[in-house]
């Protein structure tokens, strides 16, 4: 419907106003709002009492009094001499008019006006009627709001926005018409749940209203119109369940931006997006409409607000640095992708939230429906850059501040086990300060130690405060080692340096500390002292059990996989136990889930998928459990991810399963990675998920949705590289995703693209020797990547280029070989190269060279079955060729 503005021009000031000076207008305004609070809390402040405080007001405030008695039907005390709104005033209990309509009752207020029901006398139709309050009676920029905002409401026509009837003026008080909705408005529906403390809500009910509210927003976007102050208060629930979105009072028409002045800030500040609460005007499209819905759906679902604070200041900061909370940290029940729809329709950064609300409404339904959404969780490395960004400098002073807190632990600690012999001190005394001590080293070495592995720049201090640490432990260990009270802290002190030395040298290194920790628990468990039911035996024990976990996998590590076996399977014996004793203990059911799951991973290796298969699915039932119940316990979601890649590994001969079973751990490691203390390491985890997710799809001939998978794992692996370059391991996983990329791109005959990453792959994979040349691996992968290169080359026809590469890769896998004469993967792939090498040659008839390679190729093949079989027939083809030419 076209809306005449030809009643809405009577915007100027009043002629008393024009005569007021600044001071006097300042004055007027704060004398005019502290009435009207006092008209909104029923205490309406004395007029002769205001009159006498500034007197040189009286006659102009007496004029606007009489306009608030037409608004808010309230007797004010004496009138406007012209008395010219006296037709409003309820005189003899007639109601209160205004041109067609009869005020019955006001409904709502809000800052850009009063709602009142009333009655249109011509179509005989009850209305909702919105009139400007006092406070823009002084302001003529509101007024020009005001008819924008009747100009945008009346051009909009959607089924879930509340449409405007008719628009117009009466004696300088501007008003419009709307549809009068029978229910409520969401503010009050979420008074309603706190104050019942409702439990039974269905989140995906509201995620349904909250689709309707973004399709409508679209609908407006499109035509032009920013809402600017979506809120719980402006949407309405009607009593048949539909929901509306009202008072387009601060919509702002494309076309006519001059309305709006220059650091202005409108709406209601909680539920602003950061561009619009800092009053960057100009900054303010679409986007902030779909921060607010967001804002809005998130204290539809929690019962809380999205920013927390009880000032403007406070509010402000919140909103430009904090993170909302995650959803799943309040109702665990939900989705995780809602979580996620819901970061990034709030980000901070408005180039980071959706294009548009269209897009946010398929993503909501996405969410409803179990499909996968547009929306991705933010990851880790952009988070911890952004931070880091900001907080430079504290990371570095907190990083001095860790390292000189654990040189004081050191000494402290030491010093009271020395202390421990002097007859004043006594044996609490003792104990209660170790505690303390030890504690605080735990805290200071692990867990910050941690948290530094995804700090940017901190890769030398966390290694420090690594060696540091691992040096109290190990003087700890020498001087309680024979103190019978602290026997059970010594084997965890081994169990935590064998933690420590396997990160910082080896897993064979570590072997001989695990050894230590589990021959100490072993005495103290078999000790006829012990009594298995008291509460520090029950935890020593399952310390036992833990650090036989560790022990186990580090013996898979070194290529023990039989006495790994043995130390799994006392794990489980002790972890089963524990179990049983306390069915509910979640922690117990995760460490029992997680070394079984370890076992199975070492059945795989042995070849023996048939056992590995029930360990996976009791792994995976009990972690599930868990994780179900508590999302945000990162190492029961960290294992579950990972026994369903393992579980997906023993899928014979059913890639969708295999598929499926990938992308759920991924949905899972994702969902916990920000809850993970170190988590450049969980990012890495995920990376791993997507390559096997990749291989996967390899496998099943889907060679684009490999790439795509191989892809996200290349780009995540990239960008930790960027923060943390001093780690070589990014740089080693980032060539293997390149490489990875590059095979689905050959699959797709993308040979140009293939080429371009494989050189990246081989560019990261040597500057990774250059670190350390006697890296059998290492030499082995680039000899791979050499090969798939020469692969490309081939099929683009460069046949000099292919044999090059092929020369080049066996080179690199001989000389992992005379580093590693037994280094299985160099073994596998050398007489491969020989075999393309080969082919390439006879492709370009150069028999003398194919005679002069070809008893390398033999001595290659030996001790390979299948190897030997295929050099038999590539040279047997060859000669085939030769004689034929």
């Amino acid at each position: 419907m076209s809306v005449n503005d030809s009643v809405l021009d009577s915007c100027d000031e009043p002629e008393l106003l024009r005569a007021l000076n600044e001071d006097q207008k300042q004055r007027l305004t704060e004398q005019l709002d502290r009435y009207l609070q006092s008209l909104e809390s029923g205490e309406p402040l004395d007029l002769e009492t205001l009159d006498r405080e500034n007197p040189d007001l009286s006659e102009v405030f007496a004029s606007y009094l009489s306009k608030l008695d037409a608004l808010y039907g309230v007797a004010v005390g004496f009138q406007d001499p012209s008395d010219q709104f006296s037709d409003l005033q309820p005189t003899s209990g007639s109601p209160m008019t205004l041109g067609d309509f009869t005020v019955q009752r006001e409904i709502g207020r809000g800052g850009m006006g009063v709602v009142y029901e009333a009655n249109q006398k011509s179509l005989n139709r009850q209305v909702a009627l919105k009139l400007l309050p006092m406070a823009s009676l002084l302001d003529a920029r509101q007024i020009a709001r005001f008819k924008n905002e009747a100009r945008a409401a009346g051009l909009l026509q959607h089924p879930h926005i509340v449409p405007v009837y008719s628009v117009g003026s009466e004696r300088g008080i501007h008003y419009f018409a709307m549809q009068l909705i029978d229910g409520l408005p969401i503010d009050a529906w979420i008074l309603q749940q706190r104050e019942t403390a409702a439990t039974s809500r269905d989140w995906r009910s509201i995620v349904a209203w909250a689709i309707d509210i973004a399709d409508a927003l679209h609908y407006a976007h499109t035509s032009g119109v920013v809402h600017r102050d979506v809120k719980p208060s402006n949407l309405l629930l009607d009593s048949a369940g539909k929901i509306w979105i009202a008072d387009f009072g601060l919509a702002r028409c494309q076309d006519d931006r001059s309305l709006t002045v220059s650091g202005d800030l409108l709406g209601t500040m909680r539920y602003m997006s950061p561009e619009q609460a800092t009053g960057k005007a100009e900054a303010v499209d679409h986007r902030t409409d779909i921060y607010s819905l967001a804002a809005t759906l998130f204290e539809m679902l929690t019962l809380r607000t999205a920013v927390v604070g009880d000032d403007g200041p406070t509010l402000l900061r919140a909103i430009e640095q904090d993170e909302p909370p995650r959803l799943r940290s309040l109702l665990p029940h939900t989705p995780a992708d809602l979580s996620v729809v819901l970061q990034k329709a709030m980000a901070r950064r408005k180039d980071d939230r959706y294009e548009s609300a269209d897009q946010l409404a398929a993503d909501l339904r996405a969410v409803l429906d179990g499909r996968p959404t547009l929306a991705k969780p933010p990851t880790v490395v952009a988070r911890m850059g952004r931070w880091t960004a900001r907080h430079r400098r504290s990371v570095a002073v907190a990083a001095s501040v860790c390292a000189v807190a654990m040189l004081w632990l050191v000494a402290s600690s030491l010093i009271i086990l020395q202390k421990s012999n002097d007859a004043k001190w006594s044996a609490v005394q003792r104990d209660q300060y170790f505690r303390h001590a030890q504690s605080a080293v735990d805290h200071l070495g692990t867990e910050v130690a941690e948290q530094l592995a995804s700090v940017p720049g901190a890769e030398q201090v966390r290694h420090a405060l690594l060696l540091q640490t691992l040096r109290y432990h190990e003087q700890f260990a020498a001087q309680a080692t024979g103190d019978p009270e602290l026997s059970a802290e010594v084997a965890r002190t081994h169990s935590r340096i064998g933690t420590i030395v396997k990160e910082l040298k080896s897993p064979r290194d570590a072997i001989g500390h695990f050894r230590r920790a589990a021959e100490g628990y072993a005495a103290i468990i078999e000790s006829p002292e012990s009594i298995p039911v008291e509460p520090s035996a029950v935890e020593t024990r399952y310390h036992a059990a833990q650090n036989l976990n560790h022990l186990g996998l580090a013996l898979a590590d070194i290529g023990e996989p039989n006495e790994a076996l043995q130390i799994y399977r006392q794990a489980l014996a002790i972890q089963r136990a524990l179990v049983q004793s306390d069915p509910e203990n979640e922690r117990y059911a995760a460490e029992f889930a997680l070394t079984t799951n370890n076992l199975a991973l070492l059945f795989i290796q042995l070849g023996d998928v048939a056992q590995a298969r029930p360990l996976l699915d009791d792994a995976i039932a009990r972690l599930t459990t868990i994780v179900e119940r508590k999302p945000d316990n990162e190492l029961a979601a960290r294992g579950l991810a990972s026994a369903l890649a393992n579980r997906s590994a023993v899928t014979v001969d059913d890639p969708r399963s295999e598929i499926e079973l990938l992308q759920r751990a991924i949905q899972i490691r994702a969902a916990s990675v920000g809850e993970s203390s170190n988590r450049l390491s969980a990012s890495g985890e995920l990376a791993t998920l997507l390559n096997n997710l990749g291989s996967a799809n390899m496998h099943a001939g889907r060679w684009a949705s490999a790439e795509q998978a191989f892809t996200r794992a290349a780009g995540l692996q990239r960008q930790l590289l960027s923060i943390a370059p001093a780690i070589d391991q990014h740089r080693r996983d980032l060539a293997t995703s390149l490489n990875n990329v590059a095979m689905a791109f050959q699959k797709q005959a993308k040979h140009a693209e293939a080429i371009e990453a494989l050189d990246e792959a081989i560019s990261l994979q040597q500057a990774s020797l250059e670190l350390s040349d006697d890296d059998a691996s290492g030499h082995s992968r680039i000899g791979a990547m050499l090969h798939n290169r020469g692969s490309s080359m081939l099929a683009i026809g460069d046949l000099a280029a292919a044999e090059t590469q092929w020369m080049r890769a066996i080179e690199q896998q001989q000389q992992a070989l005379a580093i590693d004469p037994q280094h299985a993967e160099a073994k596998r792939f050398l007489p491969t190269h020989y075999s393309s090498l080969l082919r390439c040659l006879a492709r370009g008839k150069r028999w003398q060279a194919i005679d002069a390679v070809a008893g390398s190729y033999r001595a290659a093949a030996a001790g390979n079955g299948a190897a030997e079989k295929q050099a038999d027939r590539d040279l047997a083809a060859v000669n085939e060729l030769a004689v034929a030419q």
